[in-house]
């Protein structure tokens, strides 16, 4: 059985993916991901592979080692994952050549919520700020849902 995308959400996808490789960042094109659900009755959690075509996005972690950090799930149209605490990855630390701009901007191109993924210690060091609660530019991200025309 095979799943299907429109072909809207695919050139969205291949956009996610080329926009955040344009920023340095590893992106993978997935047809399928791992689930991991409750077993009530065997008392386990099990892990199985559904059709969800996805974009999942990659970064290094302190100790250089390439970590899932988010993704954006085809069928769901939203973003999942974990910010740069979770993964280890601290930006400041781990790609001192991003400006704050330069994630504004990348998450804006993604319609992905930044301070949903970038933890505000990593910001407030990336941005030289000291509280990221503080600059808008962390709080008031907008998002653009309008076409492009």
């Amino acid at each position: 059985m095979k799943t299907y995308v429109s072909i809207k959400t695919y050139e969205f996808m291949n956009k996610v993916k080329e926009t955040v490789e344009k920023y340095g960042f590893r992106a993978k094109i997935v047809k399928s991901i791992s689930v991991l659900e409750w077993d009530k009755e065997n008392r386990k959690v099990l892990s199985k592979r559904v059709k969800n075509p996805s974009v999942i996005v990659y970064a290094k972690d302190t100790d250089g080692k390439e970590t899932r950090w988010f993704e954006y799930n085809s069928i769901g149209n939203l973003y999942r994952g974990n910010n740069t605490d979770c993964c280890n990855i601290w930006l400041y630390e781990t790609r001192p050549d991003l400006t704050p701009e330069d994630l504004v901007t990348m998450f804006c191109e993604i319609k992905a919520e930044l301070k949903a993924y970038v933890d505000p210690e990593d910001w407030q060091e990336i941005a030289g700020v000291c509280d990221a609660y503080e600059d808008k530019r962390y709080t008031d991200m907008v998002l653009n849902d309008k076409e492009e025309e």
